[in-house]
């Protein structure tokens, strides 16, 4: 058995959701005002992916160079103990 609503309940409800849709009209709005923010912090303190590459690829081929020295003469003392006996 359905119950029959009467008219004050309907506008009741339907003033409900006319809260609820301007309630989440303002979240939205706060939320874009934050994600601007958020934009803006990124863009002044972060650096882009491409500057960081310019900074590190530098660094990047010292310490390969590096490693594959210590590696080399890593092998070749191995190769010399091998070959004195």
């Amino acid at each position: 058995m359905t119950k029959k609503r009467t008219d004050a309940e309907q506008d009741r409800d339907s003033r409900d959701q006319g809260n609820a849709i301007i309630g989440m009209a303002k979240d939205i709005q706060y939320m874009k005002i934050d994600l601007a923010e958020i934009k803006q912090k990124m863009e002044a303190d972060y650096i882009t992916r491409a500057e960081f590459n310019a900074i590190v690829d530098p660094l990047k081929k010292i310490v390969y160079g590096m490693v594959g020295l210590i590696l080399t003469a890593v092998v070749l003392a191995l190769l010399a103990l091998v070959v004195r006996k």
